[in-house]
């Protein structure tokens, strides 16, 4: 998320993107970056779903070629190019 959008802009969006499928909420580690606390001080992460990765065009077993890359071994590119370009980021 943009490091602009903040308060009740990033909450709004998040909350969409939600409702659409595209993220889920997961629990996280403490020393995890979280989005939001629950009602007993548990952190709250953000996970791109499935469904987020085909609308974005990240292709399946990304995570893998992301570890491979890490480790120094050969890889192909992660990303592929959406069906429709993303809309303009006024910055």
């Amino acid at each position: 998320m943009p490091e602009k959008l903040k308060g009740g802009a990033a909450k709004a969006v998040v909350a969409k993107l939600l409702d659409q499928g595209l993220l889920k909420e997961i629990r996280v580690k403490r020393s995890e970056p979280h989005w939001r606390v629950d009602n007993k001080e548990h952190p709250i992460g953000l996970k791109l779903t499935r469904s987020g990765e085909r609308t974005i065009g990240v292709e399946e077993g990304a995570d893998d070629k992301e570890k491979a890359r890490s480790q120094g071994k050969p890889h192909s590119t992660s990303w592929t190019t959406p069906a429709t370009p993303p809309p303009n980021d006024p910055e």
